[in-house]
């Protein structure tokens, strides 16, 4: 009786012992499954480390490479204005000379045409002067003509020649112009003169115009 007791209690410690086996061994299992999720995102997180590395290299390099294109643009817009700014320089110089070239140009066509005029002024001059010393400025008409006009003119007066001035009014002479049409020939060259320069920016006009204006 006693030994079958003793088998019954160890059976009974056998099976508690196995169960006890089972819980432990659901737990190891569940242990595992554990350790291998873990396992599994240890990797998907190694994995993703990786990729964001790749990614930060690739974005790395996209940056440094748009980094070197501007920083060409720029070396070449910079050699770009250089070279413009030289050429507006060159430019610059080229026409300040022939600035002057003009300036000096005009300068020498108005001394030019200053000398023109005065020779013109001096040969018409020279000619107007020498004709008249040719020709016989005035002649005595004689005594018929200036005594009608001397009596034309005491008629014509206001008081018709009944006042004591007029009746003193004596004409001494008449004298008839000879060079008359040597004289408008004169005067019409002189003003073709003034209306060319007139038309001409030159700056010996108003030298030329005074010189001309003293000789009538």
């Amino acid at each position: 009786m006693l030994l079958q007791q003793e088998r019954v209690n160890y059976e009974k410690q056998i099976e508690d012992l196995q169960q006890d086996v089972t819980g432990k061994s659901v737990l190891l299992d569940s242990k595992a499954a554990e350790v291998l999720s873990l396992k599994n995102k240890n990797t998907a997180l190694e994995g993703r480390l990786v990729e964001l590395a790749e990614e930060k290299d690739a974005e790395m390099r996209s940056i440094k490479a748009n980094a070197a294109k501007l920083a060409d643009k720029r070396d070449a817009e910079i050699r770009r204005l250089k070279s413009t700014a030289e050429d507006s320089e060159v430019q610059q110089l080229v026409l300040g000379r022939q600035l002057k070239d003009l300036a000096k140009e005009k300068d020498q066509e108005a001394s030019l045409l200053q000398k023109q005029v005065t020779a013109a002024w001096e040969r018409e001059e020279s000619y107007r002067q020498g004709s008249q010393l040719e020709v016989a400025l005035l002649t005595d008409l004689g005594p018929g003509p200036w005594v009608q006009l001397q009596q034309v003119l005491r008629k014509t007066a206001h008081c018709q020649g009944g006042c004591s001035p007029m009746q003193d009014v004596h004409i001494l002479k008449v004298e008839k112009i000879h060079n008359t049409s040597l004289w408008s020939r004169y005067m019409n060259t002189k003003e073709r003169l003034r209306r060319e320069l007139r038309d001409d920016k030159a700056g010996g006009y108003f030298w030329a115009q005074g010189a001309l204006g003293s000789g009538s």
